[in-house]
């Protein structure tokens, strides 16, 4: 049989090992913690990211639709300048064939 304090050192190692092994599981678990919420972070920025994208897009759409919009009315108002003008020159034309 073994010496007492031989025994009590054997006892004392296993419960320090074992409570090292519960420190290490406690460790492992965090650093899945710890990855889960890294993944869920860049997730979202990868989220955040593409949003941002699509709402400078469509602001750039916006801006073109506005220049677009802004040109069709110019259009239309230089049309009516042309068409009133012939109207204007039209109706010189008939007050002056009735003299």
């Amino acid at each position: 049989m073994p010496p007492a304090n031989v025994e009590a050192e054997l006892r004392e190692i296993h419960a320090m090992l074992a409570r090292s092994g519960a420190l290490i599981e406690g460790i492992a678990e965090k650093l899945e913690e710890a990855k889960a919420e890294r993944s869920a972070l860049e997730r979202r920025i990868t989220e955040l990211e593409r949003q941002q994208t699509l709402e400078s897009g469509e602001k750039a759409g916006a801006e073109r639709a506005a220049s677009k919009t802004d040109k069709y009315i110019g259009y239309f108002f230089s049309a009516v300048g042309v068409i009133s003008t012939l109207i204007g020159a039209a109706w010189a034309l008939f007050i002056r064939g009735e003299k």
